[in-house]
């Protein structure tokens, strides 16, 4: 069995243009990601725990102790952006040669498909806590903008399609066919 973490975004603070915020609708995703990969069979996953408390950097760090205690052999982070003069998906990981790199690269390929417009790509960035501690490859999907009303309605509105997309990039990294 693969174990996967799944860590969507404990940013109870960051409004969503729409009214709710980017750790509500990010733990919408994943609850969705969590079932299709239980519902699959060949994966063991767990998704962190909402938090209601702590900084950030102390929400953080009980993210990834969590992670590290599960021993997964991925550790997929959930997030959307906000604040910049661009649009869509964005995949980071540790390092271009980092195991991680495979990981963002195969869930941005699967993720950029759904979004109708131009989307960032795959950065390295190994200054994140969250790709540099946690035990096995990580990345960190920004799923899109959700302070820019047209991305953060498809945000909204393509939960399912975003969970499932993950799903086929993590699927696609390990090789593996999606089941009948």
């Amino acid at each position: 069995m693969i174990k996967v973490f799944i860590s969507p975004s404990q940013q109870r603070w960051n409004p969503c243009c729409l009214g709710d915020t980017e750790q509500q609708h990010m733990f919408e995703i994943g609850k969705v990601l969590l079932e299709k990969l239980q519902k699959d069979g060949r994966f063991t996953p767990k998704i962190m725990d909402k938090l209601t408390g702590g900084t950030e950097a102390e929400t953080l760090v009980a993210t990834v102790n969590t992670a590290n205690t599960f021993n997964p052999d991925i550790y997929v982070s959930l997030h959307s952006d906000a604040g910049y003069n661009a649009h869509g998906c964005s995949v980071f990981a540790y390092s271009k040669n980092s195991k991680g790199a495979d990981l963002a690269q195969c869930i941005y390929n699967t993720v950029s498909i759904l979004t109708p417009w131009k989307d960032i790509g795959v950065t390295y960035r190994p200054e994140l806590y969250e790709l540099r501690k946690p035990k096995c490859p990580a990345v960190l999907c920004e799923v899109s903008f959700h302070d820019q009303k047209t991305e953060a309605q498809f945000i909204h509105y393509q939960k399912r399609q975003i969970a499932d997309a993950i799903y086929v990039g993590i699927l696609n990294y390990y090789h593996l066919q999606y089941p009948k």
